[in-house]
């Protein structure tokens, strides 16, 4: 199976996985597409090299940074100054930017339109070589207004000042929004119906309200973003083609429960009852759910009724939590996704965590007493081995990644926070 995610800081908010995995499913790719969380473009490289991905999609703020550990970027990421998709070609990794599909695709036209671009940071930077390649007359306004005479200069765009905003807007054919979700700069009475807000934030839109109100013509993020996932399709698979009328946005909403999976050793039971404490839910370990109701250890159950057994009490176990109702955050045991029906159950009823360790972590953390599975086969090429055997459920069974390698408990709580406060 072929693996690919999206990252950046924060990124569950993300719904690229809402694109790509059932295009996966409908198209009968062997894939699946997840989200990967890090702090920086370096450690999102290094854990893309560590799990063998083919590909990954890459949002704010990475797309600059990014482009130092790749090996070949192609002519529009250069000019743009941004990638934000990478595809493993052998043994090198190679940059793109599909956002500039992603705008002009958007866009049914844009040459000699007066197009006011608000921000100036990795999407504008998009947006302003899109514009200025495609003749579009480009004016930039910025908080900052260094940042907007920067990018002004290297695109011979005009500039905006506060003091023109409002008239910079009413004489817009095309506002485009780059700034961050929640941060508006544009009075409701400035916009008239003959013009079109295209605004890249595809959650809570700050401008979708007075636009419905008032007929204006109204592009969100999520036309961009189903732009740019087309051609970025098409570097991950080179003999598919993908259309605009594939892609459906699902509406389902991120689940109350919440699910940490990953091998033995991760952190699953110290971070989620410390998180479940964070904000006020219940916590449960499946583990010590089946210890309580077996009066048996982990050990003993595998060493008097084997394995099967375990995992058929394990899938009961999973049964009974599923159907409570209410927030919870669940402790899985680290071979809960290697059933098909428990990866069907997490998928339908969890928001699923991969709290993700390598084998020189788990072998510094786990205590093989306590391991049935490592008890008598404790060394770093059986756990090497056995992880890659579970690494493709670990995959299909998660909705974010959250790498602890190097990390307290306390900083993944508060990575996993962050990324939570992001949805919720």
């Amino acid at each position: 199976m072929k693996l690919f995610a999206v990252t950046g800081n924060p990124i569950l908010f993300s719904r690229s996985p809402e694109i790509f995995n059932p295009v996966f499913k409908n198209k009968n790719i062997d894939a699946k597409y997840l989200r990967l969380s890090a702090k920086s473009a370096k450690e999102a490289i290094d854990l893309f090299k560590e799990l063998g991905l083919s590909g990954i999609s890459v949002t704010a703020p990475f797309k600059t940074d990014i482009m130092q550990y790749l090996d070949q970027i192609d002519e529009i990421a250069q000019n743009i100054g941004a990638v934000n998709t990478v595809v493993k070609q052998g043994d090198k990794l190679f940059g793109y930017n599909t956002d500039y599909n992603g705008i002009v695709n958007s866009l049914e036209n844009i040459k000699d339109q007066k197009i006011l671009l608000i921000g100036a940071g990795g999407a504008a930077q998009a947006v302003a070589y899109s514009i200025t390649k495609n003749d579009g007359l480009l004016t930039i306004f910025n908080r900052t207004t260094e940042k907007a005479e920067a990018l002004a200069k290297k695109y011979d765009a005009k500039i905006c000042v506060n003091d023109n905003l409002q008239k910079a807007t009413q004489e817009a054919d095309i506002i485009i929004n780059t700034l961050p979700s929640g941060i508006k700069v544009l009075e409701d009475d400035w916009f008239s119906k003959q013009q079109t807000i295209f605004d890249a934030i595809y959650h809570n839109s700050v401008y979708q309200d007075i636009a419905t109100k008032t007929d204006i013509s109204f592009l969100s993020g999520e036309t961009w973003l189903k732009n740019q996932a087309i051609p970025a399709f098409k570097l991950f698979f080179k003999d598919e083609n993908l259309s605009f009328d594939e892609i459906e946005f699902s509406d389902k909403k991120a689940n109350d429960k919440l699910i940490l999976t990953g091998f033995m050793g991760a952190g699953k039971s110290i971070i989620g009852e410390a998180i479940s404490k964070k904000i006020d839910c219940n916590f449960f370990s499946t583990d010590t759910i089946i210890e309580n109701k077996e009066g048996l250890s982990i050990n003993e159950m595998f060493a008097k009724y084997g394995e099967s057994y375990f995992r058929k009490t394990e899938q009961e176990v999973l049964n009974m939590l599923s159907s409570m109702n209410g927030k919870a955050i669940i402790s899985s045991g680290g071979g809960m996704v290697l059933d098909s029906k428990n990866r069907e159950l997490i998928a339908e009823n969890y928001l699923s965590v991969w709290l993700y360790a390598n084998s020189e972590s788990i072998m510094q953390r786990a205590k093989p007493e306590n391991r049935p599975l490592l008890k008598n086969n404790f060394n770093l090429g059986f756990i090497q081995d056995l992880m890659e055997q579970r690494k493709d459920f670990y995959a299909q069974s998660c909705n974010i990644l959250i790498n602890t390698n190097n990390r307290t408990p306390q900083e993944v709580i508060e990575l996993l926070e962050q990324e939570l406060a992001s949805i919720y």
